[in-house]
C-alpha cells in the first residue's frame, strides 16, 4: 500500500487518496505510514502528505460488512478504486481466503454503482493462459487454496467486466509486503508463466 500511495502522489490527475486503515487513530496510522516509507527507502515526506491523504478507520478483520457503509461517504468523488493483493500463503485451502473474496465482491458492488460508477484496478491474475488450458502441468497450484483464489478473482471479475464493470485485473510483475521475496521470486513467477506458454 505504501508503494501504490508513493507512486499516485507523483500522479498529477490524483487530488486526494483515502487509505483504509486499522489503526486507532490519525496519528498512529500517520506512524505506521512513516516507518512503512522509511523500511522501504521510498523518502516521503510525511507532514507534506497529510493535505492529499485521508485515513480511513476501517476494521475489515472484525466487520467486513462494514466497508460499504464506510466508503458511503465518498461515493460521488471516488473515481478509482485499488483493490491490492491479498495475503500470499501458499498452505492453505481456499476458505481461507473467504474474506478478501467478499471484500472483492463489495469493492465490486460500490463501483458498479449505476449513477456513480467506478474503476476497479486489482491485483491478483495469475498466467491467464493456465485458466484455459489444462494440460499445463499445474496441477499442484489448482489444489492449493491460493492459485484456487486466484482463478477465482479471475472468473468473478471477468464476469464482471462482461456485465459493465471498469477497471483492470493484472499481474504486477514485482511483489512488495511486509518481506521482499527478492529477485528469486520475480525469477520464479515469470519461468512458470513462460513454461505455461510453452516458451521454456
Amino acid at each position: 500500500g505504501t508503494h501504490l500511495v508513493s507512486k499516485l502522489l507523483r500522479q498529477a490527475n490524483v487530488e486526494r487518496i483515502l487509505c483504509p486503515t486499522r489503526k486507532e487513530s490519525p496519528e498512529l496510522f500517520w506512524e505506521s505510514f512513516a516507518s512503512s516509507s522509511k523500511q522501504y527507502d521510498l523518502k516521503l515526506n510525511v507532514s507534506d502528505l497529510k493535505s492529499k491523504i485521508e485515513p480511513i478507520k476501517i476494521d475489515l478483520v472484525a466487520n467486513r460488512n462494514s466497508l460499504l457503509k464506510s466508503l458511503e461517504p465518498y461515493n460521488k468523488t471516488v473515481t478509482v478504486v485499488h483493490n491490492l493483493a491479498c495475503e500470499a500463503n501458499y498452505g492453505v485451502p481456499i476458505d481461507f481466503f473467504k474474506p478478501w473474496m467478499e471484500i472483492t465482491e463489495q469493492l465490486t458492488e460500490f463501483c458498479m454503482d449505476s449513477k456513480y460508477p467506478k474503476q476497479l484496478l486489482s491485483t491478483g491474475s495469475y498466467g491467464h493462459y493456465l485458466l484455459d488450458h489444462k494440460h499445463a502441468a499445474e496441477d499442484y497450484y489448482w489444489i492449493n487454496g491460493y492459485f484456487g483464489y486466484k482463478k477465482w478473482l479471475n472468473t468473478y471479475l471477468s464476469k464482471k467486466f462482461s456485465q459493465g464493470l471498469k477497471g483492470v485485473l493484472f499481474e504486477p510483475a514485482y511483489v512488495v509486503g511486509r518481506f521482499d521475496p527478492g529477485q528469486s521470486y520475480m525469477f520464479w513467477r515469470v519461468a512458470r508463466i513462460f513454461a505455461a506458454l510453452e516458451y521454456a
